[in-house]
């Protein structure tokens, strides 16, 4: 044996170990889920889908009048779960049956690249199965198999899907195990076979408990036999629990559905799709008006976007007049994503602000984010240019149009807001295009600017945010290398024992004001100001932005005011400090902030400026806010992030100074 040689054998065994190594790792890696709420809750949502936002549903092309009928004689009952449809055949059916249509499942996976969409989700049927399953046509099964016998629908399209680098995901209708006991069984195969990577549940899904319906069982079954178990995501919609949130959070699964209704205003609790038919009922934008039916779906994306979500269209693969119409909206959509994708693809809503807003002249405004980058999404072109009444951006802030000239656009802050000025035309040197295309228009602003209501604060102070500073300083945790923040909760009543003596400096905030049975949480919050602006500064505005992770009870009133004493962060409680500074000299007697507070996300609130002028002019005074939310709603619990969370509290400083 060589040199050589043996320089070749012991690379290979380097490489084989290497290899099952990283195999065992893969396998570590893997988690073993039980059919509990406890332990399938454990899955995250995957990240891809998260970043994917558009996927193109289609469903299965339909059975024949005949294979209904022999269905019905058989076993006594409609093929289909869905309680909407009639015990006959019906007659628009048959225009998208499988002997009538133009199955193409390479054109239908070019037309989901050609319209943008990252993944692909395509119907299993019910009890008319589309695709190879030992359950069909036996005895004991009311499963029958539907199309010619040589053909796999499912493996088709998938196989077209994932050629042109798309995701495969599946739509299914779920039957009651209890009525048919071989469904499960029918599924598990289906995962199995086609491993997708997202799974639609429709039917019976809200029917029974999910113990009954035996759906986390699926469940379990669908995370532990896919081959990359983190990147699979089923719907919230296993059992009657989910009746009570149905299109309103996620409770359980990876994401949930909101399907055929109007907008909502705020960023979601949960990541969820939009269901919105092509086939009919485009009719409308989310703000009210229409478009036409490429405008429309454009919109309803940005919108899901914006908001958390991701947005699927629905579409039937005929009759011909019909998937045409859907054919072009789609591919429309697909020629704005090229040149507009940045602002939605691989995104996140923007919890410094708010998801949507409107221009100074009224254009509905739907925004994202990406990094430092912030994506203002205008549903209507402004020839004159947009004013954004609630940004205000930051020195050496660029502002481009995408898919206009590779120039920045002219911007000033005014008391307006953010005005962002049109192209200017030099014609001695040419005409410059001013309009980038249709539909909705993208301004990327970079670095994000800070959120400011325009509502005057309802504090008691005579102060009234009026000329605009020339400066802007943001102060955040983890932003821009400041982490000079802290906070502290102190509890009282019930909740004494178990938050607030035994759980202070927890970085979940909590406010609850409950006089009547002498129960309290209140939040002390404090922003270290010092080397953070110049000396000389004349501060003209200030914003607090508080996240609220968690909001039950309707809506209360926020006060803050100014702390005169000082604390520590973690080893202060209620009765420490000052029986939660209602005592008197532990705050002022002024409230600094007063504001409307409710649910879920970001909230923001005009800070007093004399207050923190006071701070910067005399750092030894600076103890922070004491938050409290004040008597009226007596279930009402607020939860807010602290210092060390995903979003914690933001101060936001407008200011003029002069060299002293």
């Amino acid at each position: 044996m060589n040199r050589t040689t043996i320089i070749v054998l012991l690379a290979m065994g380097v490489l084989v170990m290497q290899t099952e190594t990283l195999c065992a790792q893969a396998e570590r890696q893997r988690i073993q889920y039980e059919p509990t709420w406890e332990s399938l809750d454990r899955h995250k949502t995957p990240t891809w889908l998260a970043d994917a936002k558009f996927g193109l549903f289609v469903y299965s092309p339909n059975l024949t009048g005949e294979e209904w009928q022999r269905h019905y004689d058989l076993h006594g009952h409609k093929p289909n779960v869905a309680p909407h449809i009639l015990d006959h055949y019906p007659d628009n059916w048959a225009a998208r049956a499988w002997n009538r249509i133009d199955w193409d499942p390479e054109g239908l996976a070019q037309l989901a690249v050609d319209a943008g969409c990252r993944y692909l989700v395509f119907g299993a049927g019910a009890f008319m199965i589309n695709r190879p399953s030992k359950y069909n046509d036996v005895e004991g099964s009311a499963h029958m198999r539907m199309g010619p016998k040589d053909r796999d629908y499912l493996q088709e399209v998938a196989d077209a899907v994932r050629a042109r680098g798309l995701r495969f995901g599946v739509y299914a209708n779920y039957i009651h195990p209890r009525d048919h006991p071989e469904y499960l069984e029918i599924m598990k195969e289906l995962i199995d076979r086609y491993q997708p990577v997202t799974l639609w549940l429709d039917g019976d899904k809200l029917a029974d408990t999910a113990e009954n319906l035996r759906t986390r069982e699926l469940a379990a079954y669908y995370y532990n036999h896919s081959e990359k178990q983190d990147e699979v995501a089923i719907e919230d919609a296993m059992g009657s629990y989910k009746s009570a949130t149905w299109g309103q959070k996620l409770v359980h699964g990876d994401w949930y559905r909101k399907e055929e209704s109007g907008p909502h205003d705020n960023i979601s609790d949960g990541y969820f799709i939009r269901y919105r038919e092509l086939f009919y009922n485009l009719n409308y934008a989310p703000s009210g008006e229409s478009g036409g039916a490429a405008n429309n779906l454009i919109e309803w994306l940005i919108d899901c976007t914006a908001k958390g979500g991701g947005l699927e269209p629905a579409v039937f693969l005929g009759p011909p007049d019909h998937f045409d119409i859907a054919k072009r909206a789609l591919r429309a959509t697909g020629d704005w994503l090229k040149v507009n994708g940045e602002a939605i693809y691989e995104t996140r809503p923007w919890h410094g602000g708010v998801p949507q807003d409107a221009t100074a002249n009224g254009t509905p405004v739907r925004y994202t984010t990406k990094g430092r980058i912030l994506y203002a999404l205008l549903f209507k072109w402004e020839p004159g240019g947009p004013t954004f009444h609630r940004l205000r951006a930051a020195e050496g802030t660029t502002i481009q149009l995408l898919g206009g000239p590779d120039l920045n656009q002219a911007w000033e802050q005014t008391t307006q807001g953010l005005v962002v000025h049109p192209i200017v035309q030099d014609m001695s040197r040419g005409k410059i295009p001013n309009v980038p295309g249709d539909h909705a228009f993208v301004y990327k602003i970079t670095p994000i600017p800070s959120w400011f209501p325009t509502t005057p604060p309802e504090s008691a102070t005579s102060v009234q945010p009026n000329d605009v500073g020339e400066h802007i300083v943001t102060l955040q945790n983890g932003r821009d290398g400041y982490e000079h923040q802290t906070n502290e909760v102190m509890t009282s009543g019930q909740w004494g024992g178990h938050r607030g003596h035994s759980e202070h400096g927890s970085d979940q905030l909590f406010l609850f004001d409950d006089q009547s049975n002498q129960r309290y949480a209140r939040v002390l919050v404090r922003f270290d100001l010092e080397n953070q602006v110049p000396l000389g500064t004349k501060v003209t505005r200030a914003v607090l932005q508080l996240y609220a992770s968690v909001g039950v009870g309707g809506f209360n009133t926020l006060e803050g005011r100014a702390a005169l004493k000082p604390w520590e962060d973690g080893k202060t409680w209620w009765q420490q400090w000052g029986r939660g500074g209602t005592d008197p000299g532990y705050v002022d007697t002024r409230p600094a902030l007063r504001g409307k507070v409710d649910g879920y996300g970001s909230h923001h609130f005009h800070l007093d400026p004399t207050v923190v002028q006071q701070w910067i002019d005399q750092p030894q005074t600076n103890h922070g806010l004491l938050l409290q939310t004040l008597a009226g709603d007596n279930n009402f619990h607020w939860f807010l992030s602290g210092d060390q969370s995903e979003y914690p509290p933001r101060l936001a400083i407008e200011y003029n100074h002069t060299t002293p």
